[in-house]
């Protein structure tokens, strides 16, 4: 640590940024890995990845920027830490950056120039929590060079880089998925990997130098990002008011339509379009958008709580469904405080950042909770279906009848003897009942024909599932039209 503190010091008294080319340093021992394989492609995959692992230790005060300048050949692509998992199941780690070569030169140099601020802080307060962060590189085994600051609002700066005291390296097996690697955990233990040599002398630049070259490529990302965000919303904004489709975490969720969704969100979403399409929107409306969309999310996620209570109740494990709703008691009222905090923007989407600020604060948390609901282990778990999606058990279920064909009179058909019809969207499939011993479904004639690629002469359903004597028998129509005849079964 001493070593780390004197560097830091030696570069604040020359106020000059020194930083050499790295790179693995084997001691005759590099790792060497059989090529991968993947389907059909049998050990076509001979690039074994090489990564450089550092830590960077963030001071709690409030940042202006953050930034690196990476040089090396090829290749290079920047990780950090995902703070942000909401699962076992998500990353631990993200790709914030990348750069290649072109084809034409595949070993050209490349610089990788990347804006780290929106990682390192919380979206909400602009703060930099007091914590460590990983900061990982894949590049070539040729080494790189790097540049980074952090520039805080007081006007201090914290330079870091390609020191080689300060970053391990190891090689991975060919299609490592990297995000999912425990090194992109701020705590793995990596004394384990190999260290680094200087390749190439550092190069001394002016501090001052590199902070005015990357605050202006970082204004330059602020304003390509915040484009792209707006654009997203308005992606985002238009599927959930018009098909009540909601997009979270690059997922997309809510298959049941628009009319399901409260009022009061639907024109929240409309207003919000209209005012990007008034004056272009800001972060504002970048912030609202994904209240909205946690919102619609959380919603949906506690009707399907709601449903799982019957479910552990039909399915004879009260244990479990007295769970669900002892959850199911304590996510309503922060619901409930939610869409009151929401509400406030129906009138002035501006009227508080405040408010907004609250509201995704609490939504996330509300997400968080939800998801800890599931379990890998499905014997563990007291969620087990997604609302809105089929599955193959009884229990999979739809809250719309709509996107299910289990109303007969949708057919085109229709029952002409004496039957009790049930059709839940707790089962995609209509359930009748027949009073009498005869079973008539009449209307096969006037049944528009089947959109599939080859038209059949007779477009008529495929086959009846039934329950004759006690069995399930699969029934297909005759030449005559006739599915069933007492006569015959």
């Amino acid at each position: 640590m001493w070593r780390l503190e004197f560097a830091f010091c030696l570069l604040a008294i020359s106020n000059l940024n020194a930083m050499p080319l790295i790179a693995p340093h084997w001691q005759g021992h590099e790792p060497n890995f059989k090529p991968g394989s993947l389907f059909w492609r049998t050990r076509e995959f001979t690039v074994s990845l090489i990564l450089y692992r550092t830590l960077l230790s963030l001071r709690a005060k409030p940042l202006d920027f953050a930034a690196v300048r990476i040089q090396t050949r090829r290749y290079a692509y920047l990780f950090v830490t995902r703070f942000d998992r909401l699962s076992d199941l998500s990353p631990l780690g993200k790709l914030v950056a990348k750069a290649e070569a072109k084809k034409e030169r595949p070993d050209a140099e490349v610089e990788l120039l990347a804006d780290l601020t929106p990682y390192l802080t919380d979206d909400l307060h602009k703060r930099l929590p007091q914590r460590e962060i990983a900061l990982l590189l894949s590049a070539p085994s040729e080494g790189f060079r790097m540049e980074g600051i952090l520039v805080f609002s007081d006007g201090s700066v914290q330079t870091f880089g390609s020191e080689p005291d300060r970053w391990r390296t190891q090689k991975f097996p060919p299609l490592t998925v990297l995000e999912f690697e425990p090194c992109m955990k701020p705590d793995f233990d990596d004394r384990n990997w190999f260290p680094v040599r200087v390749a190439v002398g550092a190069i001394a630049k002016p501090t001052s130098q590199l902070v005015s070259e990357l605050r202006k490529f970082v204004a330059q990302e602020r304003q390509k990002r915040l484009r792209q965000q707006l654009e997203d919303a308005r992606w985002r904004l238009t599927l959930l008011r018009d098909k009540g489709i909601l997009i979270v975490d690059d997922e997309a969720f809510g298959w049941a339509g628009a009319e399901r969704l409260p009022e009061w969100v639907r024109q929240s979403a409309e207003k919000l379009l209209q005012t990007m399409e008034t004056n272009g929107g800001d972060e504002q409306i970048v912030l609202a958008t994904e209240a909205l969309s946690l919102f619609v999310w959380a919603s949906d996620e506690v009707t399907n709580l709601a449903n799982h209570v019957n479910l552990w109740q039909a399915l004879r494990q009260p244990e479990k469904a007295q769970r669900c709703q002892r959850e199911l008691s304590a996510v309503t009222p922060l619901m409930q405080k939610a869409e009151k905090l929401l509400q406030l923007q129906k009138a002035n989407l501006k009227n508080s950042a405040k408010d907004l600020t609250l509201a995704i604060e609490l939504l996330r948390e509300l997400r968080k909770r939800l998801l800890a609901l599931r379990h890998h282990d499905v014997a563990k778990a007291l969620i087990i279906n997604d609302l809105n999606t089929g599955l193959e058990n009884k229990f999979g279920w739809f809250d719309t009848t709509v996107l299910l064909d289990n109303d007969i009179s949708r057919w085109g058909l229709r029952v002409s003897t004496p039957a009790t019809i049930l059709a839940s969207p707790l089962s995609p499939a209509a359930f009748v009942t027949v009073n009498g011993t005869e079973f008539r479904l009449e209307g096969w004639e006037n049944l528009k024909p089947l959109r599939v690629y080859q038209k059949p002469p007779d477009p008529t359903p495929v086959c009846l599932w039934v329950v004759i004597n006690g069995k399930v028998q699969n029934l297909r129509p005759q030449p005559d039209g006739t599915v069933y005849d007492r006569t015959q079964h």
